[in-house]
């Protein structure tokens, strides 16, 4: 590794120490490699200088093996799972990030960490990411605030990329037609159901009859709201946040998508509505939509209930499909922060319903 190093940094290197960060999950990662696949490099240069890097770890092989692990002996699921890999985001996720970094307007990389180059190493069959190591800054941002300025540091994405496909393919970010929701529709019904039991658990049975009409018609939801699109970050929860004194940055954008940017916005009010009060949360929705708006002609033309119908639309695809997900590869690998996004799409979804 110190020779890639070396190429990147363009410095000579007289050590390279590695080690592993505590206490870090990530579903992806472990998926990827059946272990961590984040650690910290301090490297030392020829000519005295220390550097702090975070090495990212990332794999070929993460689709096939979260299929493989997430599926168990069901070839009903792996079959399923293979056959609708874009639906879930992953296609192409091992190299999206690499990609962002070569490709994404420079304007928009401040918000993003220090990208110092990436490497492939033939024998292990992975590659490497190597960022700029930043360090905690404690300043008791109230849960409300950080929000806040988390979105709208993404707000940036979603204005510079709105409704510009020919860059999103550029970006390699993945984009998913009606016709792919069609298609998917039975698959995401059995993602859904996989337990019954915590679906009644969460939700009322008139939320599940809802849940059920929606699966139906959710290719058709997605054609309605197809000419507004934007960069999506699409795994937008405080996990992928970092905070310094002035800057917010972003991380893991390896499911990156073109699709409606209130997704991003319903996504992080789901992760964070144990949080937030129902009055907090309207208001960053109204935020989203205030800043949003003079950039995006087709919201502007939406009436309230038009705009109500976008934002169910983006909570309940949440729900059945990266939801989903998240609860049976939570199962799988003992992750525990599911059960508070059951309560989370629950709580947001009323909300939706009744305040809008």
């Amino acid at each position: 590794m110190t020779n890639q190093l070396q190429s990147l940094f363009e410095k000579r290197i007289v050590s390279v120490e590695e080690s592993l960060p505590e206490g870090v999950s990530s579903i992806n990662n472990r998926i990827a490699l059946g272990e961590n696949g984040i650690y910290f490099l301090r490297v030392g240069f020829a000519d005295g200088s220390l550097l702090d890097c975070v090495r990212k770890v990332k794999s070929p092989r993460i689709i096939r093996n979260g299929i493989r692990l997430i599926s168990g002996k069901s070839a009903r699921f792996t079959l399923s799972m293979t056959l609708h890999k874009k639906i879930l985001g992953y296609n192409k996720s091992c190299t999206r990030e690499i990609s962002l970094y070569k490709h994404l307007d420079r304007s928009l990389r401040r918000h993003m960490p220090v990208f110092y180059g990436s490497f492939f190493d033939r024998r292990s069959g992975l590659y490497s990411l190597i960022l700029r190591r930043y360090f905690p800054v404690s300043d008791g941002t109230h849960r409300f605030s950080a929000a806040k300025r988390a979105l709208n540091t993404l707000l940036d994405f979603h204005i510079f990329y709105y409704n510009r496909e020919d860059q999103a393919k550029r970006l390699g970010l993945n984009i998913c037609s009606p016709k792919d929701y069609r298609r998917s529709r039975g698959f995401i019904r059995l993602l859904f159901h996989a337990d019954e039991e915590e679906n009644r658990r969460y939700f009322s049975e008139q939320k599940l009859n809802k849940i059920e009409r929606f699966i139906d018609k959710i290719h058709l939801y997605a054609a309605r709201f197809s000419h507004h699109r934007s960069f999506s970050h699409n795994d937008f929860s405080r996990r992928n946040i970092f905070f310094t004194e002035n800057k917010t940055l972003i991380y893991d954008f390896e499911l990156a998508a073109f699709q409606n940017p209130e997704h991003d916005l319903i996504e992080l009010l789901i992760y964070e509505a144990e949080n937030l009060s129902r009055r907090e949360i309207l208001e960053l929705i109204d935020y989203h939509k205030s800043r949003l708006s003079p950039h995006a002609p087709p919201l502007r033309g939406m009436d309230s209930k038009q705009y109500k119908e976008l934002l169910l639309f983006n909570a309940y695809e949440f729900i059945v499909i990266r939801l989903s997900l998240l609860r049976i590869a939570g199962k799988v690998l003992g992750e525990g922060f599911v059960d508070s996004l059951l309560s989370g799409a629950d709580k947001l979804t009323e909300i939706l319903e009744e305040d809008l």
